[in-house]
């Protein structure tokens, strides 16, 4: 088994997984990967990373543990940013992947996400995403979803302004 690394924000106790997506999450992956994409947004101008103290930690470092128990996990809202920024033809060929497909029809159900409502019923037909997610949901947890409520109740802006990055 390999080591997952994690992208944190030490002066603001904020951290995301370099394995966004689900992707690989090991060093190798830290940087070229969704991981490095989103932390390159949070750093640019419209991010409020900006002039901030970043560690890219592994989990099992000794601090890891008190990342886990005192920061606050911004994945939802950093993949919610690279959805507003780069659109959302990009994850198509990951929603076969179930954890994926599972944690787009959470952002579409949850947040009424005009965007990917239209990605997942392009891909799986108007109105079939949503049986197939719950067919999903018989044999999986659903701790995406509490993830997002979550994320929707902190209320946290990780943009300073918005636009595309480019």
């Amino acid at each position: 088994m390999g080591v997952d690394y994690y992208y944190l924000n030490r002066d603001k106790s904020q951290f995301f997984p370099s394995g966004l997506f689900h992707y690989c999450g090991r060093f190798k992956s830290a940087g070229p990967g969704l991981g490095g994409r989103a932390l390159a947004i949070l750093l640019s101008e419209y991010g409020t990373w900006r002039n901030d103290r970043i560690s890219l930690i592994a989990e099992m470092e000794p601090e890891f543990n008190e990342m886990l128990s005192s920061g606050v996990d911004i994945e939802v809202e950093v993949e919610i940013m690279l959805l507003d920024f780069d659109g959302t033809e990009w994850i198509e060929d990951a929603l076969e992947s179930s954890i994926v497909f599972a944690e787009m029809c959470a952002l579409a159900i949850l947040l009424g996400r005009v965007d990917v409502i239209a990605l997942l019923d392009e891909k799986f037909g108007t109105g079939k995403w949503q049986k197939k997610y719950q067919e999903h949901l018989k044999c999986n947890s659903d701790y995406w979803s509490r993830k997002i409520v979550e994320a929707r109740n902190r209320g946290l802006n990780i943009l300073i302004k918005q636009g595309r990055a480019g």
